[in-house]
């Protein structure tokens, strides 16, 4: 995913990163969770922060 992070002058970073996020299809029946997942990726690594995978357990 590759977007341009643009935003009007004066605007606060964390409104333009929302606007990227509206942007992203996540509606059902059909979410676009591939798109939703890399840019939750990019935005935690931009922030510096560390992605660790936690998934349920099979019983």
């Amino acid at each position: 995913m590759q977007v341009l992070l643009t935003s009007g002058p004066g605007e606060h970073p964390g409104v333009t990163l929302f606007r990227l996020y509206l942007r992203i299809w996540t509606v059902q029946p059909e979410p676009t969770y591939d798109e939703t997942v890399l840019f939750l990726e990019k935005t935690a690594k931009d922030l510096g922060l560390v992605r660790r995978w936690r998934w349920p357990q099979a019983q």
